[in-house]
């Protein structure tokens, strides 16, 4: 432990040194005492204790928790003999920084982890094992160079890969590691010291050892990854080896690895030994190795991973060479899987859609044969596990087929259609009996599956028959079961205490376990079924309290105690669904026993009422539920555990199948009818949303809890509901649940609403800031699911993966759950998704906090990273949940009954916000509500009552709204309660809102900045609209902009951040929306007061009520639907008690001219018609009915207007009247309108348009509006005198023409940007500023001479340009500069290195701060660079600074808390300013590299022999592109396409393409291939040649000399640009050597004939960056790069790895040795297609 030890004590000590007098440690989490006493040892041997007043102590808990090792107690008792082992609690220590006595104090806690009092321990730095992963990162070697190991740079490097590779699959352990290197001697020699790490893989990390790793080692340095790590790691968890679990491939396995012996026979005798130790001979071998296969003999493992795995894995891989062809494969299965409906019904669907109409209508009988089923986890003495498993599978499965029959009818198809399920060939059987099992084991059908499978399956084969008992088609289906599957554990009860008491004829259970507390912290269903499977319920049958009493209650409950037990009884014999939908004695047992629940009811509540049988009122209301308490008698429910056979989950079970089943109906009518086919995707759409409505969101509304309230479901897993709390003595210990498969992964990852808006969320932002890319972060706040943060991640990271761009991300995710579980599910992802993929990179980080009882501001700047993203869930905190009476008769039909979602109720205060959570459409949970509200309150008025929940914005929540803005550039709230009125309180600007997301339209999210950021939105919008809006004067487009920014609260799923975005049309959207609220006075209040409700729908973001509409998928028309809905509930017409809505359906149009929008406008119309019509008609007969009037009454209740809702008689209108919606009771009155939206001048006009849908006529207005009256709408204020300069500047745009559905984002696509342009971006979102030729910073110029050169060209081409920012030094960082000097004087002095630096002897770049210092007496150099890691600490930055001497003065570089980005406009600006000093331009030739620290320009002379070629180079994010875009703009600039040529090299296609219809580009050109590259430099070549001839006839030496000599006949300079010339060279040493070849030829001549080059690579290596490059590329810039290797290769120094990025660069020419520091300006590629544009256009330059 010697390396980890002295980490650990480094970084106290460290600590020590860097605080104040008053120094407070706590070091926590380490797992060995041996530890504490090592280090205590080393800081004793290391400071003065007496001088800091030293106190180290061990905290009494941890003493005493491992004292109970025996292993431990040598170690405690030195501890104690030493007084290091505290006798006072903690706070005593904390308590001593009060001394004033003492005036320095140094504290050390030892083992605070389980410290009693943690809060008073919060001020304490805290040291952890993530300390010290954090200090050692990916660089190993630390740890074998501190115990005195001598590496080389490339040893370090493959030992760092080695232990990368090994932690990516195992727990990362640095204690054990350490002590692995302890066992070494430092002078065993590299290549032994590789072969014993690999030789003790199995002792130190349990994975199989790789002996000969040696004979692989070249190749694994060549590749940068070890395969045979991962392949060991998957063999020693059995991946992979369910492939040769059949016989047959046994024995060609058992073939093959003979035939394998046989060829490497005498290799594998000379070493055997060492090979496979502790085997004598290789048969044995083979044996075990087949054992382990087959999950035989799994204990032999240790045996075979002590053997080299590298053998056994060519003896796994070994194929000997074909001799004949090989046998087709088997036809694969088509595989289906999930709930059992879904798995037997839809291969029905499936299969029926392929049938031809006439077949269709022939099918008379269907037939699933269970041909095979196979149970993992099942094997055991006389199949007993078997048996029960099955038979518990078969309780939930029996009589499914009934389903189908009895709701088969003549409409869906022309005759009955049967469906029966067996098992065997000709004596056919049921195979979901209990009685059928034996039979099914005896004949092969039910077994248990091979040890290594990790899901149960089932073998169906499906048999369509005629009328004619002819076959017209079979398939077979393979049904995957998990052991997570819900349904398959629903029946486990039916075991031990409770099949015993279920024999008597009556019996009421409660359930009570202790192991229900562990139920309370899981994240998800699949730790949720690990924490019950084992729950050891005890039983109690309190009907046996009842027993003898007279009252009705009690012989009401006597029957209840029968109805139960033959309920279960029943469903034993027969399943399930059978006691649903087959009666026995005229008797269906479900329905019989949930309306004897029913009946009770009224005579519980009545006894409440009278205080009478209290005691047992209160058994009663507990029954059949499972607690975590065995007070039975007491009334409230601290935890409980709804279960599948409550009455009121049971009642929703029963319905949501019934649901379903009319659902497949619909469909398979929709099918038998259709006489097209329907893809399968669409099928499964439609079928999924069904299950997905069908969704069972809690079981009871409520319980009664403690202290008098009500309690809600925590959380429902499919058919178990959980309330209440873990008691207050329950520490959890984590539920771990594995995900080492692939299945595992793929069956958690299913997509869901919130994980898709997470995905959409993060594309939206990566299409604003595309360069994001490259470092994005994210934080997540309150997200119990990590499955759907993970699901969210992975979908957009699978989009980028098709862009094949370079994309990081690090992600926070911060949880209240101290234990963090869920890391498991988070692991696998990481270390199975994307870990091989080089271009992708994902940190993921999970941090325990809490918000109670703290410094919010604090507490968030200290704990919180900043981000660019941060997520929060459900920010509006539960207030009350009270019940509410009503006096309206829920409809309790079937078709209405789901889905069962909860409903907002308007509220007119101002932070609360109120919405319905029962489901009184269900008759079990509207009695037990009621029972519930009398329990609490006995004197109730007898009434029906609804459940509402109340939710707050608390102060504290809106605080962390206010400090979680400081930390991330996005908030995106999800809360299902938000609205645009509890956004309004809050002082942060929102950019985006939608409602109605989610399977049910439940979810509502804000995404919003701060204001302070709105600022550079506003230049983004601003561009964008005058990209759109191309004749407006300056003046209207800032009105207009501000319209769009102060109109983003309002615009339910408008999001003003997408309509920036450069690369799609989303403006036209955005303007679409805001010209149609303007139209239609929606935020006027005076006007709306003639509406109860007035609203507008983006249908955007209400997409869910078009998707899966068979008929339009069918036509390809589902894209086609109208923009808007107006939807008015007029008080005129409002007066009777028939509710009438009126709704304007709108579809807008934008466009500069075109009139052919028309027909396109009139379809999505009559789409739109059609479908809302149908779905809104109260006659609507689909199974989709009560979803659909859900929808309209979301749409009406949630009210996102400009004012709060403060009229009595409109609330009580919209709570009251509103809801007769759901039950269909309402009339619509539809109006269809087309807005048409000009930007050319026209009057505005309308008519009307008539067009025929199917039975219908409808009348279509079509209203346009010119110009004039857009601008009034957008700007408030009339047309104005267009200025005339403006016309000019315009006048190269292009004719606005586009139309809003034109313009919609192709959801696939990240960002075009990235997709078609790999580019390094700053973020424009920072105050970011930075720059061999000087233009000093305020030089005056000469104003007249200026004018001549300022020509029209000039002032046009800075126009195009983004704003210039107008940066001012802020004094407070300036006073930070200084007393980060001072700390750096004081550190170095304590360290005995002097320094002599003035406070104010700094500069401030863009990027950096530059300290200038001299050197005390007697102090070298290297003593202040060795100490440039510490500086990191010391002046509290995150970059190692720069440190080198220049001009006799030590310089170092620290970077800048706020990066501020150099903007093309001001560069050019300056350089317009002072252009009289490059007077000379015509004859030198000029580019712009940047700026300098002092802000002066700094240019580049390709004319001058010092820099005629030039190199760049940089890692990928370093700012190479933008460096080169901002060069060629600078050329363009300033000269002009005579004076120069561009040649264009880009193998990667996508960087240099920006400049391919530039005029200065040859023939518009870019090329990409190596044999063009080839002919362009030979051809280069040929024209040097060819000049200097003619040099030589017209006796000049040069091109300046030629053209002035001969200005009619003047040559052009040539610049050739090659970009990624590394990736272009690396794959053919052919090419490499041609290219070369003519590059030295080149840049040895070609300076004088004006032909110069710029090569540029993103891999800097020395195969890349050969000796022939370095050598005749002189004049060099290097960005930042990975490594001194590589900063070497470069400029001939290191230096660059310690750059920034993103444009900072180093300069260096051969005139000189020493560097320039410079930065790029930023410029889009936007403004390069504009200023391209404005070259093309023939404007007056």
């Amino acid at each position: 432990m010697k390396g980890y030890t002295k980490i650990l004590s480094d970084l106290v000590i460290k600590q020590v040194g860097i605080t104040s007098n008053f120094v407070f440690i706590k070091i926590k989490d380490f797992t060995n005492p041996e530890i504490y006493l090592k280090l205590v040892k080393d800081i004793f041997n290391k400071i003065d204790k007496d001088e800091l007043n030293l106190i180290i102590k061990l905290s009494q808990e941890k003493y005493k928790y491992w004292y109970d090792n025996e292993n431990n107690k040598t170690i405690l008792d030195l501890m104690m003999k030493d007084n290091i082992v505290s006798t006072e609690k903690l706070t005593f220590y904390r308590n001593l920084k009060h001394n004033r006595s003492l005036d320095k104090m140094t504290v050390i806690l030892l083992g605070t982890e389980i410290a009693e009092d943690q809060g008073g321990l919060d001020d304490f730095y805290a040291i952890t094992p993530s300390s010290i992963e954090d200090e050692i990162g990916d660089d190993y070697s630390k740890l074998f160079k501190i115990n005195g190991f001598q590496l080389q740079e490339d040893e370090s490097g493959f030992l760092n890969l080695v232990y990368k590779s090994i932690f990516k699959y195992v727990q990362k352990d640095l204690f054990k590691l350490s002590n692995f290197i302890d066992t070494i001697p430092n002078n065993i020699g590299y290549l032994n010291l590789i072969n014993e790490i690999f030789s003790t893989l199995y002792e130190y990390w349990t994975i199989p050892n790789i002996k000969s790793i040696l004979t692989e080692y070249g190749a694994i340095k060549k590749k940068k990854k070890i395969s045979l790590i991962e392949n060991s790691y998957k063999f020693s968890r059995r991946v992979g080896l369910d492939k040769y679990l059949t016989d047959k491939k046994i024995k060609n396995l058992k073939e093959n690895i003979l035939k394998y012996y046989q060829y490497k026979k005498n290799d594998i005798d000379n070493d055997f030994n060492n090979i496979f130790p502790d085997y004598d001979k290789f048969d044995d071998v083979i044996d075990d190795l087949i054992n382990y296969i087959e999950g035989k003999n799994i204990s032999i493992k240790s045996k075979l991973f002590e053997c080299d795995f590298k053998i056994i894995s060519e003896m796994l891989g070994y194929r000997p060479k074909d001799t004949g062809t090989n046998p087709p494969p088997p036809p694969t299965l088509k595989k289906i899987s999930g709930d059992p409906f879904k798995a037997l019904f839809m291969p029905i669907l499936l299969e029926v859609n392929n049938f031809d109409i006439e077949n269709k209508n022939k099918i008379k009988n269907i037939q699933i044969n269970i041909e095979e089923v196979s149970l993992v986890n099942t094997k055991s003495k006389d199949n007993n596990d078997l048996k029960i498993k099955w038979k518990n599978m078969i309780r939930f499965l029996g009589g499914i087929e009934y389903l189908f029959n009895n709701f088969m009818s003549d409409d869906i198809a022309e005759g009955d259609i049967e469906l029966s399920i067996n098992s065997g060939d000709e004596d056919l059987f049921y195979p979901f009996s209990p009685n059928s099992i034996k039979r099914m084991i005896d004949e092969g059908i039910l077994k248990s599956a091979s040890n290594n499978k990790t899901k149960s399956k089932i073998v169906m084969e499906y048999y369509f028959i005629d009328y004619e008992n002819e076959i017209l088609d079979s398939i077979e289906y393979q049904w995957e079961i998990s052991e997570t599957d819900i349904w398959i554990n629903v029946f486990n009860f039916m075991n031990g205490q409770f099949k015993e008491l279920i024999q008597d004829k009556t019996f009421l259970p409660i359930g009570y376990s202790s192991r229900l507390d562990s139920a309370f912290g899981v994240k998800n269903k699949e730790e949720f079924i690990y924490s019950i499977k084992d729950l050891e319920v005890q039983y109690t049958d309190i009907y046996n309290f009842f027993k003898n009493k007279s009252s009705q209650s009690a012989i009401m409950i006597e029957e209840l105690s029968k109805k139960f037990p033959r309920f279960i009884e029943y469903i034993d014999r027969k399943g399930l669904f059978s006691s649903i939908c087959e009666p026995e004695n005229n008797t269906l047992y479900a329905l019989e026993f949930i309306n004897s629940y029913n009946n009770i009811i009224p005579s519980i509540i009545e006894d409440i009422k009278n205080d009478n049988n209290i005691s047992l009122v209160n058994q009663f209301s507990k029954v059949f539920l499972i607690l975590n308490t065995d007070q039975f008698n007491l009334k409230y429910i601290k935890g409980s555990l709804m279960n599948p056979y409550h009455p009121v989950m049971l009642e929703k079970i029963i319905d949501r199948y019934i649901y379903l089943t009319n659902g497949f109906m619909e469909i398979l009518g929709e099918i038998i009818k259709s006489e097209e086919s329907f893809t399968n995707k669409i099928i499964n759409d439609k079928f999924n949303r069904f299950e997905q409505l069908a969704t069972i969101t809690s079981g009871a509304s409520i319980m009664y809890s403690e202290k008098n309230k009500f309690i809600t479901s925590n959380a429902t897993y499919e058919f178990y509901s959980l309330y209440g709390e873990s008691n207050d003595d329950y520490r959890s210990s984590t539920i771990k649940v594995d995900f080492e498969t692939q299945d595992d992964f793929e069956e958690v990852s299913n997509d869901n609403p919130i994980s898709t808006y997470i995905s959409k969320a993060i594309q939206d932002y990566l299409k604003v800031y595309p360069y994001k890319a490259n470092g994005l972060s994210i934080s997540f706040i309150n997200y119990n699911n990590y499955n759907t943060i993970i699901i969210g991640l992975y979908n957009v990271i699978t989009k980028i993966k098709k862009l094949e761009i370079d994309f990081e991300m690090d992600v926070y995710i911060y949880t209240y759950d101290y234990i963090g579980t869920g890391r498991n599910y988070i692991q696998y992802w990481l270390e199975n998704k994307f870990s091989e993929d080089e271009n992708i990179k994902i940190k993921v980080y999970l941090k325990y906090i809490t918000f109670d009882r703290i410094n919010i501001e604090g507490y968030i700047n200290d704990n919180f990273m900043d981000t660019d993203i941060v997520f929060v869930k459900d920010i509006l905190e539960e207030k009350e949940i009270e019940e509410q009476q009503v006096n309206n008769v829920f409809d309790k039909k079937l078709e209405n009954r789901y889905p069962s979602v909860y409903l907002p109720i308007i509220s007119n205060e101002e932070r609360v916000r109120k919405v319905a959570i029962s489901q009184n459409q269900f008759e079990c949970e509207e009695n037990y509500t009621k029972l519930m509200v009398f329990l609490r309150n006995p004197n109730t008025t007898d009434a029906k009552y609804r459940i509402v929940k109340r939710v707050e914005l608390t102060e504290r929540n809106e605080k962390l709204i206010e400090e979680f803005h400081k930390k991330a550039n996005w908030v995106v709230i999800f809360d299902e309660n938000i609205d645009t009125k509890i956004l309004k309180l809050n002082r942060n600007k929102v950019i985006g809102f939608s409602t109605g997301n989610g399977y049910f339209g439940e979810i509502n999210v804000a995404i919003s900045t701060q204001q302070d950021k709105i600022k550079n939105l506003y230049k983004f919008l601003k561009r964008r609209l005058k990209h759109r809006l191309s004749n407006w004067s300056d003046s209207q487009l800032k009105l207009a902009t501000e319209k769009c920014i102060d109109s983003a609260l309002y615009l339910d799923g408008g999001k003003i951040i997408t309509a920036i975005n450069p690369e799609d049309e989303s403006i036209c959207n955005y303007l679409a929306y805001i010209l149609t609220i303007e139209k239609e006075k929606l935020l006027d209040v005076e006007y709306n007061k003639n509406y109860y409700v007035r609203k507008i729908v983006n249908l955007d973001s209400h997409s869910h009520l078009f998707d899966n509409q068979l008929e339009l998928k069918k036509d390809g028309e589902e894209k086609y639907r109208p923009d808007f809905l107006i939807v008015e509930i007029p008080k005129e017409q409002n007066n009777d008690n028939n509710l009438k809505i009126k709704i304007k359906i709108i579809e807008c149009k934008l466009s500069g001219g075109n009139y052919n929008y028309l027909d396109k406008a009139k379809i999505q119309i009559t789409n739109g018609y059609k479908i809302l019509k149908r779905i809104w008609d109260n006659n609507n007969s689909s199974v989709e009915k009560k979803f659909w009037f859900n929808q309209l009454y979301r749409i009406l209740a949630y009210e996102n207007s400009a004012e709060r809702i403060n009229d009595k008689e409109q609330i009580l209108f919209i709570n009251t009247k509103l809801e007769a919606i759901n039950d269909g009771n309402f009339e619509i009155e539809f109006e269809n309108d087309i807005y048409a939206f000009y930007t050319d001048e026209r009057d505005d006009e309308e008519y009307v348009d008539t067009s025929s849908i199917e039975d219908d006529t409808i009348s279509i207005n079509i209203k346009s509006f010119g110009n004039k009256s857009l601008k009034f709408m957008l700007t408030g204020i009339e047309d104005e005198y267009e200025n005339k300069d403006e016309e000019i500047n315009n006048q190269y745009k292009e004719p606005f023409n586009t139309a809003v559905d034109d313009c919609e984002i192709d959801e696939e696509s990240i960002s075009n940007e990235h997709k078609d342009n790999k580019r390094e971006v700053y973020n424009e979102t920072e105050d970011n500023k930075i720059s061999i030729d000087d233009i000093e910073v305020g030089e005056e110029s000469n104003e007249s001479n200026k004018d001549v050169v300022l020509s029209k060209k000039h002032k046009n081409f800075i126009d195009l340009l983004m704003t210039k920012d107008d940066y001012v030094q802020d004094v407070e960082e300036e006073n930070d500069i200084r007393k980060k000097i001072n700390d750096l004087k004081n550190e170095l002095n304590i360290r005995k290195v002097k320094i002599n630096v003035k406070n104010d002897d700094f500069i401030i770049g863009p990027d950096i701060i530059r300290i200038r210092a001299t050197l005390g007496t007697g102090v070298d150099f290297n003593k202040i660079e060795k100490y440039s890691e510490d500086m990191k600490l010391w002046l509290r930055v995150n970059e190692k600074p720069l440190i080198f001497i220049e001009e006799g003065f030590v310089n170092i570089d620290i970077v800048r808390d706020k990066r501020r980005t150099v903007k093309m406009a001001n560069v050019l600006t300056k350089l317009n300013n002072n252009f009289e000093k490059y007077y000379d331009y015509k004859d030198k030739f000029y580019v712009l590299i940047g700026e300098d620290l002092l802000g002066n320009i700094k240019m580049i002379d390709l004319n001058d022999s010092n820099s005629p070629h030039l190199l760049i180079a940089g890692q990928t994010g370093s700012g190479k592109s933008v460096l080169l875009n901002s060069m060629l703009v600078s050329i363009m600039f300033m000269y002009e396409p005579d004076d120069i040529e561009m040649i264009l090299i880009d193998p990667k296609q996508v960087e240099l393409t920006v400049f391919e219809d530039s005029p200065f580009t040859k023939n518009n050109y870019i090329f990409t291939e190596p044999e063009e590259a080839i002919k362009v430099l030979d051809s280069l070549v040929e024209e040097m040649d060819e000049r200097y001839k003619l040099f030589r006839k017209s006796r000049v030496k040069n091109i300046a000399s030629y053209n002035e000599k001969f200005p009619d006949n003047k040559q052009k300079r040539i610049l050739l640009v090659f970009d990624e010339f590394g990736a272009m060279i690396e794959d053919s040493k052919e090419v490499k050597d041609k290219l070369e070849y003519s590059i030295k030829k080149l840049a040895q001549k070609a300076r004088a004939a004006g032909i110069h080059m710029i090569i540029s690579t993103q891999t800097p290596r020395a195969d890349i960056i050969t000796t022939t490059i370095r050598n005749n590329l002189t004049a060099r810039i290097a960005l930042k790069v990975t490594d001194s290797n590589a900063s070497s290769l470069i400029l001939d120094s290191k230096g660059a790895e310690s750059l920034l990025g993103k444009g900072d660069m180093l300069i260096k020419t051969a005139e000189s040795s020493t560097f320039v520091r410079t930065k790029s300006p930023y410029i889009d590629e936007d403004e390069i297609y504009d200023i391209i544009n404005y070259l093309n256009s023939g404007v007056e330059q």
